[in-house]
């Protein structure tokens, strides 16, 4: 990793340069087949190769506004595959393989300003990618670009009463060589409530509360396409009540060095 930053004034500057090894998870190396449905198998690749990133990011900040900007060239970059079985063509193998270069880029900007007990958070940004996938019946150039926008709120109206608010879109879009063929919208909402210097704790919220957490996706492979549709039960109210045992304003929790592993494991 390599950082420069600077500030001229209220701007604050900084510029970065990244390179990171991601390696495959023990599942994605397994070569244990699942079965989905008759037509498809699923798997992993013990072959698989680690994927190397290069990330240029750019930062600015001005105020209560961000700007963030990151390109990225993901080298052997992990993603599906699919084949046919050579004892059923039917059947689709869908497994993992190592694509040779994999360039996006990605732009976000983001206000955050405070007006008395409102804290609001404004997002808007855009993810594109450059990928051209060979197919045995053409060439698919997938560079759609997925735009996102957050709108989150908060508010402090005193004596340990906070309410808060999100909102998330994200827009159709490409990425790997999997098509999102919806758009996701959905709205979250709580309002909570603090007693006895934090030891007890109350909280109403409301998730997705107009059901519009839908998605669906198109993945493309060498000789078949598969679309999948998925509707999430997520509209729900919650409410949760919390006291706090041997309850202290602050308390150090370490974390040990194998956490990564073990996670990934």
């Amino acid at each position: 990793n390599i950082s420069l930053s600077n500030s001229i004034k209220d701007f604050q500057l900084g510029l970065s340069y990244t390179v990171k090894t991601r390696r495959p998870t023990y599942q994605q190396l397994s070569n244990n087949v699942v079965y989905a449905n008759r037509f498809t198998y699923q798997s992993g690749n013990p072959l698989l190769r680690h994927e190397t990133i290069h990330n240029v990011g750019f930062m600015g900040v001005w105020k209560f506004m961000q700007l963030t900007l990151d390109y990225n060239d993901r080298r052997d970059a992990i993603i599906y595959s699919g084949k046919q079985m050579e004892h059923n063509p039917a059947i689709t193998l869908i497994a993992f393989q190592n694509f040779h270069s994999l360039k996006s880029v990605s732009i976000f900007l983001s206000f955050a300003p405070k007006f008395g007990i409102w804290n609001p958070q404004l997002g808007m940004g855009i993810d594109k990618q450059w990928m051209e996938l060979n197919t045995s019946y053409n060439t698919l150039t997938m560079n759609k670009p997925m735009y996102l926008c957050s709108f989150n709120n908060t508010f402090n109206f005193g004596k340990g009463w906070i309410g808060s608010s999100a909102m998330i879109l994200q827009t159709k879009g490409d990425w790997e060589n999997c098509t999102e063929t919806k758009n996701i919208f959905y709205t979250n909402i709580s309002l909570s409530k603090s007693f006895f210097d934090g030891k007890i704790s109350f909280k109403l919220s409301g998730s997705d509360l107009f059901h519009g957490k839908k998605s669906g996706n198109r993945l493309y492979f060498d000789q078949t396409t598969t679309h999948q549709i998925m509707e999430y039960n997520s509209r729900k109210i919650t409410m949760t009540l919390r006291y706090n045992f041997n309850y202290t304003k602050s308390k150090y929790k370490g974390t040990g060095a194998a956490n990564n592993e073990i996670q990934r494991l």
